[in-house]
């Protein structure tokens, strides 16, 4: 009677991850106005709720506690809200069903948005790109050229957590294919990161990089160089134009920050200044509990992994990608709300069921 429960009960949770998934991808695919985009993610949080009934209440529920109360007073706290919800939830799931749910849904809405486009619903636009002259890219009706590439792209990286492997002719395929049609550099560098990293798995070197306390130094790494170009900006002025001006961006915003900000996310911004960094958007946003909450996710998952898991390569390269793309911390792009739920670290994260 028991078993028959945790089956029913799992069953459910999956039907419910599968709703809320739908009306993520619904969200950012009908781009509908403020209004109803609020009362939308009412819904998904209000869903993801009624799903912690059939999951064990564990050591993150502080972390929700704490958003929850973070998003009384700042609404865009409710984003690591939904994370930590879906972190709960995903406890109860296997990382292949996330991600067959995750790529099965990605080519539907990307079927349903062309459908949208052909019917005049959404409306398709193109862009200059000063560094492609006078060349001009379609947005495909995603509002930005780089963002439709990226859902591209999470569907490579769902397909390698399912097939449990890299292919790198078919990955690098892929990646000259969306670069060369939507000329993204944020995804032909993400594309370059994977093979790499892949590569190194490969060989003797992974017992090197990929050593357990090197992984979680990695962050840190990270951010010492982004520290370290950003105020360094005439030696290192190449990182500067392959990041389109992301990094300097970012520094203008700075100016701007109080302690309070910095604890729990600033008020308001000048519009003007495009973040495209996800850390610090993520900073702005939720304040630094919401880098602490994930880096903990992070911890728990590098303690799960082995040499040999395939999805140290996908982890690492959505670290790089963070420093050029704020999308994927964003609810709405389900790619990146995968990797924080698989970095749950509740269950063995090298292993699938």
């Amino acid at each position: 009677m028991t078993g028959s429960f945790v089956i029913k009960k799992n069953r459910i949770l999956e039907i419910l991850f599968f709703i809320i998934i739908f009306l993520v991808n619904l969200k950012m695919t009908l781009n509908i106005s403020n209004f109803a985009t609020a009362n939308l993610s009412i819904l998904i949080i209000g869903i993801s709720f009624i799903s912690l009934l059939f999951t064990k209440i564990d050591d993150n529920i502080y972390w929700i506690v704490l958003f929850f109360i973070l998003s009384l007073f700042r609404v865009e706290a409710s984003k690591m809200l939904f994370v930590s919800l879906l972190v709960s939830i995903s406890r109860n799931l296997y990382i292949d069903k996330m991600a067959k749910y995750s790529f099965c849904l990605t080519v539907l809405f990307l079927i349903i948005n062309y459908g949208l486009l052909i019917l005049g619903v959404l409306h398709e636009e193109y862009s200059d790109f000063f560094y492609k002259s006078g060349g001009v890219v379609s947005d495909m009706g995603y509002g930005n050229p780089n963002l439709f590439s990226l859902y591209l792209f999470f569907l490579v990286i769902f397909l390698v957590v399912l097939k449990k492997k890299i292919n790198t002719f078919l990955v690098a395929f892929i990646v000259f294919v969306i670069y060369e049609s939507f000329y993204s550099r944020t995804v032909l560098f993400s594309g370059c990161i994977l093979l790499v990293l892949s590569f190194v798995q490969k060989t003797n070197l992974k017992k090197c990089f990929f050593n357990k306390y090197i992984l979680l130094s990695y962050p840190f790494v990270i951010l010492f160089f982004f520290i370290v170009v950003l105020f360094n900006e005439s030696e290192y002025s190449f990182i500067h134009e392959i990041s389109s001006g992301r990094l300097r961006y970012s520094l203008l915003v700075f100016g701007e920050l109080t302690p309070n900000n910095l604890l729990i996310g600033a008020t308001k911004i000048d519009e003007s200044i495009i973040i495209d960094v996800a850390y610090i958007s993520l900073l702005l946003s939720s304040g630094i509990f919401s880098l602490a909450y994930l880096y903990n996710l992070y911890c728990k998952a590098v303690s799960k992994f082995d040499y040999n898991s395939i999805l140290i390569p996908v982890m690492l390269q959505y670290l790089f990608l963070s420093l050029s793309e704020s999308a994927i911390i964003n609810t709405y792009l389900w790619g990146g709300l995968f990797f924080w739920i698989v970095m749950s670290g509740k269950y063995s994260c090298g292993k699938t069921n």
